[in-house]
């Protein structure tokens, strides 16, 4: 028995296969890493190549969302300028995914650069902070706020204050306000208190009568982008 143990384990150690290491090949290791890098070289160009097309696309006019599609697309057209630079059979349809991720991601950092000041200013302001003050004769004190309805006395002095922001400058701030019945309600600044200061805009009231009030409120940047937001408040 004892024998027979002893053949069945030197058996399946006989059996046990030898996994041995490839030889490296340095040579070829260099050549593919060559090939690669000048495909990445033609991807980063490539991508800046398209943001500048699509930067251009913008400033004529053409929508943002066509200027997406076409710099998110436009990898596709790496199949057919690779073959100039590496030979196809070297370099496998598989391989393409490398490449095209650089080409976006570059295409995508320089059109973010040239979308923005000094190049090009797409963005709307942004208007927020909205607030309403009711002056009780010593202080300014906030009004409350009812299903995104702010309340406000009646024939009491108020004060609205929105904060407006760009990644430029905000050229202009408009508040226009209408009653319930549609009756519009003459807007004059406040003259005392600084348009823009701290990019804050404010408009002041003596006063309204009990009903219902909606304000809209347009900012213009210097590139005419224009944003607006609307707010109800009643005055009781």
């Amino acid at each position: 028995m004892r024998i027979y143990t002893e053949f069945v384990a030197k058996k399946k150690k006989k059996e046990e296969p030898v996994f041995e290491f490839s030889e490296f090949n340095k040579e070829e290791y260099i050549k593919n890493d060559f090939r690669d890098s000048k495909v990445a070289f033609v991807a980063i160009p490539f991508g800046i190549l398209i943001a500048v097309i699509t930067h251009y696309m913008l400033s004529s006019g053409i929508s943002t969302r066509i200027a997406m599609m076409v710099g998110f697309t436009s990898p596709i057209l790496l199949i057919k300028i690779v073959p100039f630079v590496v030979k196809m059979d070297e370099f496998p349809i598989k391989k393409m995914f490398a490449p095209a991720i650089t080409s976006i991601f570059t295409w995508l950092g320089a059109f973010i650069l040239l979308s923005n000041p000094p190049f090009l200013d797409i963005a709307s302001p942004v208007i927020e902070e909205f607030e309403i003050y009711e002056y009780d004769g010593n202080t300014w004190n906030e009004m409350n706020k009812e299903n995104d309805e702010y309340l406000v006395p009646e024939n009491s002095e108020f004060t609205i204050t929105v904060l407006v922001l760009d990644n430029d400058e905000v050229e202009d701030v408009q508040f226009t306000i209408h009653s319930d019945n549609g009756e519009f309600i003459p807007v004059e600044m406040d003259d005392e208190f600084p348009n823009g200061y701290e990019n804050r805009w404010q408009y002041q009231h003596d006063g309204l009568n009990a009903g219902e009030y909606t304000i809209k409120i347009t900012a213009t940047d210097a590139e005419d982008n224009v944003e607006e937001i609307t707010k109800k408040f009643t005055v009781s």
